[in-house]
């Protein structure tokens, strides 16, 4: 079965390729020509959520738009932030909006799940406001998310809180609640997480401004409201794309696809890599497979 699996999405990559290999193309391949008036371009942003400022950046594409938009979520703490993904959406046509969360990478305010997800909401809320999308060339209509772990969770507490979502491409996702159960259920498991971060990600000088302690008792508190399956009829909703790597992540490939489809997915696109959780070795295909899927999936 995993055979036949496999040849069905071997094929209908090709198929897609076939399709679409002009935007393919855009991937790998600077333009030939650009608009002198509305070239591409990459401008700071200066994003508020509750008050805070959030550091961003946007990623215009070529021409006077309307283009649509991807917000590009990254993960905990966002070590790989993907910005070739966001270099090759924006060859295709697209704008691309990636920004910190409150208390990461210097953005104001305290980290915490709960403030990333309102951040967010907040950025969905500003990219579909009518005179920041005159201003930045974007169609406040068209606006989907690319998550990649950490991201991918919030990618889909955004979608289950706002279903007109375009699309939501959920890269090697992780599984948020699923873990918090493992550590409410695991005192040494629970300790041990808990040292990492004070130590790591909430260290003197990391990447987050919080308290490990508090944001890992949060995660605890939510963890059936945080988990896959509770978010999988959400996002089962609209167009979807998983894609897992092997060595992170995919050993929870199949049953993640099998909850969205008991779902109901009929617009779902699911694909395993044999890589790390930052697709270390599959870049450029990571991005063919983005550009082609959203360029077939997501826009109206």
């Amino acid at each position: 079965m995993k055979s036949l699996i496999l040849v069905v999405l071997l094929l209908t990559a090709a198929s897609v390729n076939a399709q679409s290999h002009l935007v393919t193309d855009r991937v790998v391949e600077d333009p030939e020509v650009v608009d002198t008036e509305y070239p591409p371009a990459m401008m700071s942003l200066r994003l508020d959520s509750e008050g805070n400022r959030l550091n961003g950046l946007i990623y215009l594409a070529d021409g006077p738009g309307p283009h649509p938009v991807v917000l590009l979520l990254h993960g905990f703490p966002g070590n790989e932030k993907n910005l070739d993904l966001a270099q090759a959406m924006r060859r295709s046509g697209v704008n691309v909006v990636f920004f910190h969360y409150r208390g990461s990478w210097g953005s104001g305010g305290t980290f915490g799940f709960a403030n990333a997800i309102d951040d967010v909401a907040n950025v969905l809320a500003t990219v579909r406001d009518t005179t920041w999308a005159r201003e930045h060339r974007s169609d406040p209509n068209n606006v989907g998310i690319v998550g990649h772990s950490f991201g991918s969770f919030l990618g889909a507490k955004t979608v289950e809180g706002d279903n007109s979502v375009a699309c939501l491409a959920y890269l090697d996702g992780w599984d948020v609640g699923a873990n918090a159960i493992s550590m409410r259920d695991d005192e040494e498991l629970y300790s041990n997480v808990l040292e990492r971060w004070q130590e790591g990600q909430f260290g003197e000088g990391g990447p987050l401004q919080g308290d490990a302690m508090s944001a890992l008792a949060e995660i605890v508190g939510e963890a059936e409201s945080y988990s896959f399956d509770h978010l999988a009829p959400s996002i089962a909703q609209i167009p979807l794309l998983i894609i897992s790597a092997t060595r992170a992540q995919g050993r929870y490939h199949d049953s993640r696809v099998m909850a969205l489809q008991n779902a109901g997915a009929e617009h779902l696109t699911e694909i395993l890599l044999d890589d790390d959780h930052s697709f270390s070795t599959h870049r450029i295909e990571l991005a063919q497979l983005l550009v082609d899927w959203m360029s077939n999936s997501c826009w109206n």
